[in-house]
């Protein structure tokens, strides 16, 4: 004989509920621990690594603006040290984090423990979210092995009605060692960027969308000590009235 019953949830359990849990985030291990104090740090110029006639201003708060920059050291430091001068003064972030897929490449690991990566990303996420303009937007480039927890953190940071769009675009074609599994899985061919805003105020142009903005450049020191440094300045040097100061920490 089968037996049925049902649960009768009262409207005072639902707003019990409601005052306990009051949103909806993604939870990990570490989470909840106090963050690490980082004390403000100074960034230092490096002429020697420099080029071109740095065009200077004055920002928004009043503050000045030295130029284009590329910043070693690392990335959450450099955010940090970039806060006391130009929180809320970013209107274009783009940033390429690792995909955390497990491999360990010369120059930084890719597979480190899943709650470790989340907790990487998201105090990175924070300190990105205080230097973005109201005007301004995130985008950050993604593989689908972490794009939804991504995503999840970023509903929590920047708020569910600020996500613009997921745009997929080609990273690779089916063909070489992709292959070689072709009947037991779906070939990945694309990669993810999800596109984040600071609030309503951000006002889509898309021809003009990278022009006429801010652009940080966060390279980690081992990529920077093995030649990254010199193609990203060599690139920078092809752009028309291209301009950087080279930083330190």
């Amino acid at each position: 004989m089968l037996y049925c019953s049902t649960l009768d949830i009262s409207s005072n359990f639902i707003l019990a509920m409601k005052k306990t849990q009051n949103k909806l985030e993604l939870t990990w291990i570490g989470k909840e621990d106090e963050p690490l104090a980082i004390e403000p740090r100074l960034l230092l110029d490096a002429p020697e690594y420099s080029f071109g006639e740095v065009e200077a201003g004055t920002l928004t708060n009043g503050k000045s603006w030295p130029g284009n920059m590329l910043i070693h050291g690392d990335n959450l430091l450099a955010l940090r040290a970039l806060e006391q001068d130009f929180a809320g003064q970013i209107k274009c972030i783009y940033i390429d984090p690792p995909y955390n897929t497990g491999n360990a490449f010369e120059h930084y690991d890719d597979g480190v423990e899943h709650s470790i990566w989340l907790n990487l990303m998201y105090y990175r996420l924070i300190s990105l979210h205080k230097l973005l303009s109201n005007d301004g937007v995130l985008c950050m480039h993604l593989d689908d092995g972490e794009v939804h927890y991504a995503k999840v953190i970023c509903d929590e940071i920047f708020g569910r009605d600020n996500f613009i769009s997921t745009i997929a675009c080609k990273s690779s074609t089916p063909s070489g060692l992709k292959t070689a599994h072709k009947d037991k899985t779906i070939i990945k061919t694309k990669d993810f960027i999800l596109v984040y805003r600071k609030s309503e105020n951000l006002k889509i142009n898309m021809p003009l969308l990278v022009m006429g903005s801010v652009i940080i450049i966060l390279i980690p020191p081992k990529k920077l000590e093995h030649g990254t440094d010199s193609r990203v300045q060599q690139n920078l040097k092809n752009k028309k009235n291209a301009t950087a100061r080279k930083y330190v920490q």
